[in-house]
């Protein structure tokens, strides 16, 4: 037998009150969390991708897994597919630095 659970009644209409009234810093909130300035260009993400690595400038389907932090199958399923571009050296598949450096900056 299927258990029902019950939820809780949403909060309509409540007003939170906070403790800090001073304009100056809800200013400052607003430039601080402003998007484009948060985010790190695409240079300054190849930098680093350099500078983490090197001496490597292509990598292997199972490198670039361990650098994006996800699976060489959802690498490989990628490269059939045409959204991450490679090389092939032999019967391998290698990406390049520039590469791994787009797909960290723009997604996939």
């Amino acid at each position: 037998m299927p258990r029902k659970i019950k939820l809780d009644e949403p909060v309509v209409n409540q007003t939170v009150e906070t403790e800090l009234s001073d304009s100056n810093y809800s200013e400052s909130i607003k430039k601080s969390t402003c998007p484009k300035d948060d985010l790190l260009t695409y240079s300054e993400i190849l930098k680093a991708t350099l500078a983490q690595y090197p001496s490597k400038m292509l990598f292997s389907i199972k490198d670039s897994a361990n650098a994006l932090s996800v699976s060489p199958e959802f690498i490989r399923k990628k490269i059939s597919d045409g959204f991450i571009k490679s090389v092939s050296l032999g019967d391998r598949k290698m990406i390049s630095i520039n590469e791994l450096a787009k797909i960290i900056y723009q997604g996939v």
